[in-house]
């Protein structure tokens, strides 16, 4: 007859595999949560980039198809901007590209990462990484008109730039 032994772990056993997950953990989680500093910080970089290469591309159109006599503002309005549409009253007058939308309109404007909000907000009095104050503060991007600027419209990034300034 055969005898049957026992089967299962030893407390000692379960103690070192709850140790050593206990060190994974600590090594770990720092790192996960820095990737989520970084992954906002990137795609805030990916935002911004995506709105100066609509604004770029939009004022290539314009150079090329409009008056230049008619269409004085080298950069589109903030009412422009905020519609994502190009007006043909002044004081854009852009007769011939009048509709044509900044961004895609089924996509439309990207969110800011860090405030998960997509609003344009105007800042023509502001410098480059300046931010709007109470109520508007850590909220969507800001836009230029004079410069042709955007920026995150927050800094809540810890990392070692402010998403604003990026």
């Amino acid at each position: 007859m055969r005898k049957l032994g026992n089967k299962g772990f030893t407390l000692i056993e379960i103690v070192i595999v709850i140790m050593l997950l206990g060190i994974i953990a600590i090594v770990a989680i720092p790192q996960f949560i820095d990737m989520r500093t970084e992954a906002r910080d990137e795609a805030t970089k990916a935002g911004v980039a995506a709105l100066r290469s609509a604004v770029s591309i939009l004022v290539g159109g314009v150079a090329v198809k409009e008056n230049p006599n008619l269409s004085p503002r080298t950069y589109p309005s903030f009412l422009e901007v905020s519609g994502n549409a190009l007006l043909a009253a002044a004081p854009a007058n852009h007769a011939k590209m009048a509709g044509t939308a900044i961004m895609d309109k089924a996509s439309g404007f990207p969110n800011n990462p860090w405030t998960t909000t997509n609003v344009i907000h105007d800042c023509d009095a502001k410098a480059k990484g300046a931010l709007l104050g109470a109520p508007n503060n850590d909220d969507g991007w800001c836009y230029n008109e004079t410069t042709g600027e955007f920026w995150a419209n927050s800094d809540l990034s810890k990392g070692p730039t402010l998403e604003n300034n990026f």
